[in-house]
């Protein structure tokens, strides 16, 4: 039997072949487009950033326990024969010619004389204040240093870490570390580091090395058991000096105080 009249099938050779088509893969950050993704990774390198600043930055700004010893000073207190009598310690502040210092370092002098880490001497001219009662006061000299930041002692907390800076026996500027064991008195900052004979007016720091406390007594026996006053008493003392609740030295409602301390003209 023929096949006559049957063609055999022919194989179209120009029929394109048809690729499969390939699904989409979805962005797998968040399912946002581009410009979402762009807006969030901003917006984290912000907050990064940020953070960074916060905690860094002000570390920058926070003077060297060196650039501190330059506004700590040691004071030397000399009766009428020009005999030295008493050595304390004191620090630069509110006015760059005045020092701070606790009232008993320089209480019955006849002449204070003030030496920087520099070791350049200055003639105390002046009282500008004293309070016996808080143990503190404010002389001036005829020198110029820069003023220390205050902090607030009232947001010390108990195992805080403290640095003393003082002149204990002589020695001057030594540096101590150690902590604040107790910050529950009021005016009072009970502290670990060391404070000896001499250290009396110097300074007590925080972390930023600001002035929380004026070192003033300690004991001889437990040398872990030191004092300083809180800087909040100075601060109140110089807001009632600035609102003139105090009269000038000479004439001052203290009287009974000055009495055995030197009386500038």
């Amino acid at each position: 039997m023929s096949n006559v009249g049957k063609n055999p099938i022919k194989i179209e050779k120009n029929i394109e072949s048809k690729k499969p088509i390939k699904a989409k893969k979805e962005n797998s950050f968040l399912k946002f487009n581009n410009n979402q993704t762009k807006k969030v990774f901003v917006i984290i390198s912000l907050i990064a950033i940020i953070l960074l600043i916060s905690i860094f930055i002000p570390k920058l700004f926070i003077p060297s326990i060196e650039k501190v010893k330059d506004s700590v000073v040691l004071i030397e207190v000399y009766d009428e024969n020009n005999e030295i009598i008493a050595t304390g310690s004191g620090f630069s502040a509110y006015e760059k010619d005045w020092i701070v210092t606790n009232f008993h370092v320089i209480e019955g002098a006849s002449s204070i004389s003030v030496i920087t880490d520099e070791k350049e001497e200055y003639e105390v001219k002046d009282i500008v204040i004293f309070n016996k009662k808080e143990d503190l006061a404010i002389v001036k000299i005829d020198g110029s240093l820069n003023n220390l930041e205050l902090g607030n002692g009232n947001k010390v907390k108990t195992k805080d870490k403290v640095t003393a800076i003082g002149s204990p026996m002589g020695e001057q500027n030594t540096v101590s570390e150690g902590i604040v064991s107790n910050s529950d008195e009021k005016d009072i900052i009970r502290t670990t580091a060391p404070i000896s004979h001499g250290s009396s007016g110097g300074v007590l720091l925080n972390n930023k090395n600001e002035v929380i406390g004026i070192t003033s007594a300690g004991y001889d026996e437990a040398q872990n058991l030191n004092f300083a006053i809180n800087v909040n008493v100075l601060k109140s003392i110089y807001s009632d000096y600035k609102n003139n609740k105090y009269d000038v030295i000479n004439n001052s409602n203290y009287k009974d105080c000055s009495s055995n301390i030197i009386n500038y003209n």
